[in-house]
């Protein structure tokens, strides 16, 4: 591919995410097919759960954003009723808000929130149907106990950043399961872009990692790793979408012996 079709592939990746409304107003056109586009985030990366959980959907930028559309269009439904603007002027699903019925959901009752989210849902199950979904999760107990323990320290002994926290460990593992599935795929030389919500020092850390990992795999990635970019979750729908699975099975998980129609209720 030569670095004009790449430049028109990746605006196309770039700007699949973002609701119709929001690339028109930027007045940038995509142009041309894509590679895939992988959209990655977490839950549980607090003191009150038990496991850390990193989900990443990945699908063609065109079902990306036929689907960004469809989901902030059910955002704004009476589906049974449209979301609030949060505390920074936007409106977007997170889980956060979903669980305490704050911010974008305040004045939802629980009976609202599970029929706003089963539409979110029906949406992500048919616009995902070309790609595929994955997770990463991790003890907070045995982060804390093991690895943190046993990670090496600088002579001053001090821990590295990326091992005082589970979601860098959970981030390498997604990185790599991604890559080698497109590996694996029948049609080589397949790039695919990876988003993630930028959360500040972590997706700069996280943009070093990820061309570490270049780094190291040499040819492997130059075949199959396209670029990396932090963004933000009030914007892009497909990491709303991510959050919103990543809060499922940190749900799943630390609920193992409730039925499957009942996990997400929780």
């Amino acid at each position: 591919m030569n670095p004009a079709e790449r430049t028109c592939d990746l605006i196309d990746v770039i700007l699949c995410g973002y609701p119709s409304h929001i690339r028109e107003a930027r007045l940038i056109l995509s142009l041309g097919s894509a590679p895939s586009a992988a959209f990655a985030d977490d839950s549980g990366n607090d003191e009150k759960s038990q496991h850390l959980v990193l989900n990443a959907l990945v699908a063609p930028p065109d079902q990306w954003k036929e689907f960004s559309h469809k989901w902030y269009a059910s955002l704004i439904s009476e589906n049974p009723k449209p979301l609030r603007k949060d505390s920074r002027g936007k409106i977007r699903y997170k889980a956060n808000y979903a669980d305490n019925r704050n911010e974008c959901f305040a004045g939802f009752s629980s009976q609202e929130v599970d029929e706003k989210t089963d539409h979110l849902t029906e949406i992500l199950t048919e616009y995902l149907s070309p790609g595929y979904g994955l997770c990463c999760s991790m003890s907070h107990e045995v982060f804390h106990g093991t690895v943190k323990e046993r990670a090496l320290r600088t002579k001053k002994g001090k821990l590295h950043p990326i091992f005082k926290d589970p979601y860098y460990p959970c981030f390498d593992f997604i990185i790599l399961a991604i890559i080698n599935i497109h590996v694996e795929m029948p049609i080589p030389h397949q790039k695919i872009d990876f988003f993630f919500d930028q959360h500040g020092k972590t997706g700069d850390r996280c943009l070093r990692m990820y061309r570490n990992i270049k780094e190291r795999l040499g040819t492997l990635a130059d075949n199959v790793m396209g670029q990396a970019f932090p963004v933000d979750d009030a914007e892009v729908m497909p990491i709303q979408a991510a959050d919103m699975m990543a809060s499922r099975f940190k749900k799943a998980l630390a609920n193992p012996r409730i039925k499957s129609s009942e996990k997400f209720r929780t």
